[in-house]
């Protein structure tokens, strides 16, 4: 619905998804959201490094809706995996411009944790590639091929709730 609306998040993390009082998660934090019809290099570049796709930390864009994919498979990473995608188990090997050369590279490494499906890891591998052409093309599709995941795996399909356009969401 944020994309819908030619909203840009920039900022997808762990942190930026709350829950409501009916147990349904939220996106929150649009401090630095864009309208992703403007081009406004004028606009301070801002991200949160571990969650941000390659093309956002070369400076290439100031955020699309590849990046925010690529931001909400590393936040769904960070969950299953208790740390960030590029993030090293040794802590030295962490400072940022380590972790940048990590995020470039963009190279996928699995969960370090047993019992994920394949599966899963397939589907986070496809919202993080390195090139943004070669992810999921919308968010919607993203929640679908999640919702089949979920099929498969025999848990509960989470319900998408999606307006109908951008105009009914305002």
């Amino acid at each position: 619905t944020v994309h819908r609306s030619n909203l840009i998040h920039r900022d997808i993390k762990p942190s930026n998804i709350l829950v409501n009082s009916f147990g349904t998660p939220v996106l929150s934090d649009f401090g630095i959201a864009g309208d992703m019809n403007v081009a406004d290099t004028s606009d301070q570049v801002a991200m949160s490094l571990p969650w941000s796709a390659p093309e956002v930390v070369s400076m290439q864009t100031l955020g699309s809706v590849a990046s925010d994919i690529f931001s909400l498979g590393a936040t769904l990473y960070s969950l299953l995996a208790g740390r960030t995608p590029f993030e090293s188990e040794d802590a030295k090997q962490n400072d940022n411009e380590k972790l940048k050369a990590r995020i470039l590279k963009g190279i996928y490494t699995p969960i370090p944790r047993a019992g994920i499906p394949r599966m899963v890891e397939e589907l986070l591998n496809k919202a993080m590639y390195k090139d943004p052409s070669q992810r999921f093309g919308s968010m919607q599709e993203f929640a679908m091929a999640l919702n089949e995941v979920q099929a498969s795996l025999q848990f509960q399909v989470t319900r998408l709730s999606i307006a109908a356009s951008a105009s009914a969401s305002a």
